[in-house]
């Protein structure tokens, strides 16, 4: 999430950084989004600004450029995940067991490219809901929030 991650770390310097990512699986998976604070930033301005920014993300959905980064990095991900013998493995055992053949695998790259601003825009209307998400804040011992 480029838009996060600048607005956040870089804009706004609420942040030290910003990342997120799922696993995939037979279950239905959460998205996590993790951000980490900022010192003498508060919680609460993080969040409300994290907020914003993933709202109007939802709102427009991605830019071209944001698009276009967001499936090179997938795909380039997918590559590295063949860099080994045992990676190799993995990857085919996971295309196997999810979906009974490994030849599927083939179909992830061209699905990737095929994904449009709209379908990102219209997937993120309907799954990232305040009512479907949860907020954790994590603060050391001695810590303020």
């Amino acid at each position: 999430m480029c838009r996060l991650h600048q607005s956040l770390v870089n804009d706004l310097e609420l942040a030290l950084y910003q990342y997120g990512g799922f696993d995939w699986g037979f279950d239905p998976v959460a998205v996590l989004l993790y951000v980490a604070v900022a010192p003498g930033k508060t919680h609460a301005t993080a969040e409300a600004a994290f907020d914003s920014v993933l709202a109007e993300l939802t709102r427009t959905g991605p830019s071209a450029a944001e698009l276009e980064k967001a499936k090179n990095s997938l795909t380039a991900n997918f590559y590295k995940n063949y860099k080994t013998n045992n990676g190799t493995a993995q990857e085919l055992a996971r295309y196997k067991t999810l979906y009974d053949d490994y030849r599927v695998m083939y179909d992830y790259v061209p699905g990737v490219s095929a994904v449009t601003a709209e379908q990102v825009k219209e997937v993120m209307a309907r799954y990232f809901k305040a009512k479907n998400s949860t907020t954790v804040v994590l603060v050391p011992e001695g810590g303020q929030s």
